[in-house]
């Protein structure tokens, strides 16, 4: 996460560390105490396991009071295309509960976040390009703009697309792809491309609420 900063510990229970063979690659959300919401692209990995009530990554889950699960089945939107990054989202089930769980709300179907809208991006990314990947979860507040940016620099464009200038250097970076975008303590998108901050390089978000009936069919409760 560029030109952010760590958050108070503990403060977004419901952001996870999605591991494989054991480091992070990836953000996620919970969305029900078995159920993560994740980038597709975050999922090829093998051995994945979701870490939840953490904060410092470095640190145990006994001193993070936190747990870690294994992931049972992942369900990728089946119209997700790796080469574009199309349709960018999947569902996680979890072998078991995750204790203690405080999952995210999630928006209505079909509604909109317009442009100008505040969202703050949690994850344990690089805090510079290039960067080591964070042990500590940061934040940066960020506010969506022209679609079109994400169209010119990465190909990626409709309602499923949300972009973020690289305004003041801040944005998602490596590390924290599938990671979530919230408003108002409602999981508005989900981090699917980082850039990282640099000039002509906007971070783009999947559109949770065009995806709700994929992520319901799948959630368990």
């Amino acid at each position: 996460m560029t030109g952010g900063e760590e958050t108070v510990a503990f403060r977004r229970p419901a952001v996870v560390s999605l591991q494989a063979g054991g480091r992070h690659a990836c953000g996620g959300t919970l969305i029900s105490p078995t159920t993560v919401l994740t980038s597709a692209s975050c999922t090829s990995g093998r051995d994945l396991q979701v870490r939840a009530h953490v904060h410092d990554l470095s640190r145990s889950d006994a001193e993070n009071k936190g747990s870690t699960t294994k992931v049972k089945t992942v369900h990728r939107h089946p119209d997700f295309d790796a080469d574009t990054g199309r349709h960018d989202i999947a569902v996680l089930i979890l072998e078991s509960a995750v204790p203690d769980a405080q999952p995210a709300a999630l928006p209505a179907a079909d509604s909109a976040t317009p442009q100008g809208s505040e969202l703050l991006l949690a994850g344990w990314g690089a805090t510079t390009q290039d960067g080591a990947l964070s042990r500590v979860l940061n934040t940066v507040t960020v506010a969506t703009g022209d679609p079109a940016a994400c169209a010119a620099a990465y190909e990626l464009d409709g309602p499923g697309v949300l972009c973020v200038p690289p305004d003041e250097g801040k944005g998602a970076c490596t590390g924290d792809t599938g990671g979530p975008a919230i408003a108002n303590g409602v999981l508005r998108a989900i981090q699917t491309v980082p850039g990282c901050g640099r000039p002509g390089q906007p971070t783009a978000l999947t559109a949770v609420s065009q995806y709700r009936e994929f992520i319901d069919r799948w959630t368990t409760r």
